[in-house]
């Protein structure tokens, strides 16, 4: 569980999850701070708040809080709205194992390194 922390550097990569063969890619933190945006990507990840609380070693209310504020910002109004809306809002990009190899193929895999089976 601690690489879901590692995996996503605050240095500007905005980060990529994948969920077996679809990739959601951050294309921008969208003005929340690195710690609403850490704990939208672990949400996304599928962690609830009490998981994100032990990960990021602070309170569920201090979770709960950054959660709410970053909620608030992007107009999201509950969890199942909250995918749909950073697609709208241009805030990540959703690709696949189909399309991932025909986009940006100069600039390298879109969606980082995966097993060898998919290269």
């Amino acid at each position: 569980m601690a690489s879901a922390l590692t995996a996503f550097p605050e240095d500007g990569d905005f980060g990529r999850i994948w969920y077996d063969r679809l990739c959601i890619e951050f294309n921008s933190d969208g003005g929340l701070s690195p710690a609403e945006l850490r704990v939208i990507r672990l949400l996304l990840r599928g962690y609830n708040s009490g998981q994100i609380a032990a990960l990021c070693f602070r309170s569920v209310k201090t979770i709960s809080a950054q959660k709410g504020q970053a909620f608030r910002r992007l107009g999201v109004r509950n969890d199942a709205t909250l995918l749909p809306t950073l697609i709208l809002l241009g805030m990540v990009t959703l690709y696949t194992d189909l399309n991932r190899v025909h986009s940006l193929e100069e600039d390298g895999p879109i969606c980082g390194r995966r097993p060898d089976k998919y290269h």
